[in-house]
Protein backbone atom coordinates (compact mmCIF):
# COMPACT_ATOMS: atom_id res chain seq x y z
CA UNK A 1 0.00 0.00 0.00
CA UNK A 2 2.82 2.21 0.47
CA UNK A 3 4.32 1.44 -2.57
CA UNK A 4 0.85 2.46 -4.56
CA UNK A 5 0.96 5.81 -2.67
CA UNK A 6 4.51 7.00 -3.11
CA UNK A 7 3.69 5.90 -6.38
CA UNK A 8 0.75 7.99 -6.85
CA UNK A 9 2.76 10.81 -5.07
CA UNK A 10 5.30 10.54 -8.32
CA UNK A 11 2.88 10.47 -10.74
CA UNK A 12 1.11 13.87 -9.47
CA UNK A 13 4.59 15.57 -9.46
CA UNK A 14 6.10 14.39 -12.85
CA UNK A 15 2.81 14.33 -14.84
CA UNK A 16 2.56 18.05 -15.25
CA UNK A 17 6.95 18.01 -16.12
CA UNK A 18 5.99 15.40 -18.37
CA UNK A 19 3.41 17.10 -20.39
CA UNK A 20 5.31 20.76 -20.25
CA UNK A 21 8.25 18.78 -21.59
CA UNK A 22 5.99 17.75 -24.33
CA UNK A 23 4.25 20.80 -25.44
CA UNK A 24 8.19 22.60 -25.24
CA UNK A 25 9.31 19.98 -27.65
CA UNK A 26 5.58 20.54 -29.66
CA UNK A 27 7.11 23.99 -30.74
CA UNK A 28 9.74 22.93 -32.67
CA UNK A 29 7.11 22.51 -34.95
CA UNK A 30 5.99 26.33 -34.86
CA UNK A 31 9.86 27.65 -35.07
CA UNK A 32 11.09 25.58 -38.34
CA UNK A 33 7.36 26.25 -40.06
CA UNK A 34 8.23 30.19 -38.99
CA UNK A 35 11.70 29.85 -40.20
CA UNK A 36 10.55 28.74 -43.30
CA UNK A 37 7.90 31.39 -44.27
CA UNK A 38 10.93 33.75 -43.13
CA UNK A 39 13.02 32.68 -45.20
CA UNK A 40 10.86 32.68 -48.08
CA UNK A 41 9.78 36.18 -47.39
CA UNK A 42 12.93 37.33 -47.90
CA UNK A 43 14.03 35.64 -51.30
CA UNK A 44 10.69 36.66 -52.65
CA UNK A 45 11.74 40.58 -51.36
CA UNK A 46 14.98 39.98 -53.08
CA UNK A 47 12.66 39.86 -56.47
CA UNK A 48 10.06 42.04 -55.54
CA UNK A 49 8.96 45.76 -54.03
CA UNK A 50 7.82 43.81 -50.97
CA UNK A 51 6.82 41.26 -49.10
CA UNK A 52 4.53 38.55 -49.97
CA UNK A 53 0.82 38.78 -48.22
CA UNK A 54 0.24 35.11 -48.18
CA UNK A 55 1.73 31.64 -48.36
CA UNK A 56 0.24 31.09 -51.52
CA UNK A 57 2.14 34.31 -53.06
CA UNK A 58 5.23 32.21 -51.54
CA UNK A 59 4.91 28.93 -53.12
CA UNK A 60 4.02 27.51 -49.65
CA UNK A 61 0.83 25.36 -49.13
CA UNK A 62 -1.20 26.98 -46.12
CA UNK A 63 0.15 25.34 -42.77
CA UNK A 64 1.84 22.33 -44.67
CA UNK A 65 5.09 22.90 -42.61
CA UNK A 66 3.16 22.38 -39.43
CA UNK A 67 1.24 19.91 -37.51
CA UNK A 68 0.36 21.39 -34.30
CA UNK A 69 0.25 25.17 -35.59
CA UNK A 70 -1.71 27.21 -38.24
CA UNK A 71 0.65 29.76 -39.79
CA UNK A 72 -0.44 33.54 -41.28
CA UNK A 73 1.08 36.51 -42.91
CA UNK A 74 -0.47 39.65 -41.13
CA UNK A 75 0.75 43.35 -42.34
CA UNK A 76 3.06 42.71 -45.24
CA UNK A 77 3.79 45.53 -46.98
CA UNK A 78 7.42 47.03 -48.58
CA UNK A 79 9.42 47.30 -45.34
CA UNK A 80 8.50 44.54 -43.67
CA UNK A 81 5.79 41.68 -42.44
CA UNK A 82 4.26 39.61 -39.68
CA UNK A 83 4.26 36.19 -39.04
CA UNK A 84 1.92 34.54 -36.46
CA UNK A 85 1.69 30.61 -35.60
CA UNK A 86 -1.09 29.52 -33.52
CA UNK A 87 -2.00 26.31 -32.29
CA UNK A 88 -4.51 24.84 -34.44
CA UNK A 89 -8.04 24.70 -32.94
CA UNK A 90 -9.11 20.97 -31.72
CA UNK A 91 -5.29 20.54 -31.32
CA UNK A 92 -2.50 18.69 -28.99
CA UNK A 93 -0.93 21.98 -28.94
CA UNK A 94 -3.86 24.39 -27.59
CA UNK A 95 -2.89 22.94 -24.21
CA UNK A 96 0.01 25.15 -24.54
CA UNK A 97 -0.36 27.93 -21.66
CA UNK A 98 2.38 29.17 -21.98
CA UNK A 99 3.00 30.10 -25.81
CA UNK A 100 -0.85 30.50 -26.97
CA UNK A 101 0.76 32.42 -30.07
CA UNK A 102 4.22 32.93 -31.33
CA UNK A 103 5.32 35.96 -33.58
CA UNK A 104 8.24 36.69 -36.06
CA UNK A 105 8.06 40.47 -36.32
CA UNK A 106 10.18 41.57 -39.81
CA UNK A 107 10.38 45.83 -39.70
CA UNK A 108 13.29 47.25 -41.28
CA UNK A 109 15.67 44.31 -41.58
CA UNK A 110 14.90 43.79 -37.81
CA UNK A 111 13.57 40.52 -36.49
CA UNK A 112 11.66 40.48 -33.27
CA UNK A 113 10.39 37.70 -31.74
CA UNK A 114 7.07 37.84 -29.16
CA UNK A 115 5.15 35.42 -27.48
CA UNK A 116 2.12 35.57 -25.95
CA UNK A 117 0.45 33.03 -23.31
CA UNK A 118 -3.09 33.40 -22.66
CA UNK A 119 -3.65 35.18 -19.00
CA UNK A 120 -0.47 37.63 -18.56
CA UNK A 121 0.67 38.74 -21.72
CA UNK A 122 4.30 38.85 -22.70
CA UNK A 123 6.00 35.02 -22.42
CA UNK A 124 8.78 35.41 -25.11
CA UNK A 125 11.81 34.47 -22.81
CA UNK A 126 9.54 31.22 -21.82
CA UNK A 127 8.43 30.36 -25.64
CA UNK A 128 11.59 31.03 -27.73
CA UNK A 129 14.77 29.20 -27.26
CA UNK A 130 17.70 31.21 -26.24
Amino acid sequence: MITVAILAILAVVALPTYRQYVAKSRRADAYAALATVQQAQERWRANMPGYAESLADLGLLANADAKHYDIAIQNASATGYTLVATPRAGGLQTADSDCSSMSITMRGGTARYLALDGASGDSSDRCWPK
